[in-house]
């Protein structure tokens, strides 16, 4: 009900912070009592799967994954407000992570491996890019981005078919995230469709991903 939906939304808030830290036992533990407070609840799955992709446990990341899309399309409307909140929380966070981007570019500053730094700033970015303002009366349907990370997760299982029929799951649903081009075309050379492998290639330049 509306309780549990609140008690969720705000453990899982709380869990995001720290997550954005880098405290991932802290985040772990919030993530894990929003899945309690709230059962499916997709964006605490989420959290949790990203978790365990980073840990290199794929088939955990692949379950918590599979639970958010369900999640997703089990509460359907309900999760219309957290989803548009959701973005406004990311664009904030993009918009913060290139000022700290532009001060990199202040020669006064001190700072070990710059450049690193700046890949690991680019690549939150992108990440934080891929979420999506949810429109009204989608609310059954899981957001493109899901697929994106089912199918990393299936990827690193050795399940090749199933994360390039993920990945085109993801690219039908947002055609405009660059990095699940990326994605597909590398999907596409290891099953030998080179043709599909080059047009990914150029969706993804055309986008601004640079593909190696």
């Amino acid at each position: 009900g509306e309780k549990s939906m609140r008690e969720a939304v705000s453990l899982f808030q709380r869990g995001a912070i720290y997550a954005r830290r880098g405290e991932t036992e802290r985040s772990r533990e919030f993530f894990q009592r929003a899945a309690a407070a709230l059962p499916g609840f997709p964006e605490a799955h989420l959290g949790l799967g990203h978790i365990a992709l980073r840990e290199k446990h794929y088939t955990e990341a692949l379950e918590h994954y599979l639970q958010a899309r369900d999640g997703f399309r089990n509460l359907g409307d309900k999760l219309y407000d957290l989803r548009v909140e959701r973005y406004r929380d990311a664009r904030e966070e993009v918009d913060r992570l290139r000022d700290v981007m532009t001060e990199l570019d202040n020669p006064r500053l001190k700072i070990l491996n710059r450049d690193m730094e700046k890949i690991r700033l680019e690549g939150e970015i992108r990440k934080l890019e891929l979420v999506r303002l949810p429109t009204p009366g989608e609310g059954l349907e899981p957001p493109g981005e899901v697929f994106f990370y089912i199918g990393n997760a299936q990827f690193h299982l050795g399940m090749l078919n199933e994360a390039v029929g993920a990945w085109e799951e993801c690219a039908k649903k947002a055609p405009d995230f660059p990095l699940v081009h990326n994605n597909l075309a590398i999907g596409y050379l290891k099953l030998g469709r080179v043709d599909a492998a080059q047009l990914s290639v150029d969706r993804a330049e055309k986008l601004g991903v640079a593909v190696h």
